[in-house]
């Protein structure tokens, strides 16, 4: 994926108001932490931003924990929400 295909779908995004996690790993190559800023200002419905330190583009099977904790307490909060 090259960042212009998420450029590419910047409509679509803004119209996106479900809540929305974004989890990041920090020290990835390919997408670097700016392209998280980016999602979080183009998003409406953005609630949390995470940031996996050290982290890289595999990390959700690197450090499984990292990202369910965070997918667990996002699911909560949405249900404290309804």
């Amino acid at each position: 994926m090259e960042p212009s295909e998420l450029v590419a779908l910047r409509d679509d995004l803004a119209r996106f108001e479900a809540p929305t996690l974004i989890v990041w790993a920090t020290d990835d190559i390919f997408f670097p932490v700016e392209w998280a800023d980016w999602l979080e200002t183009t998003i409406p419905g953005h609630t949390r931003s995470v940031r996996v330190e050290g982290a890289r583009l595999f990390f959700p099977l690197e450090r499984p924990e990292a990202l369910t904790r965070e997918l667990r307490q996002f699911w909560a909060d949405a249900v404290s929400r309804d």
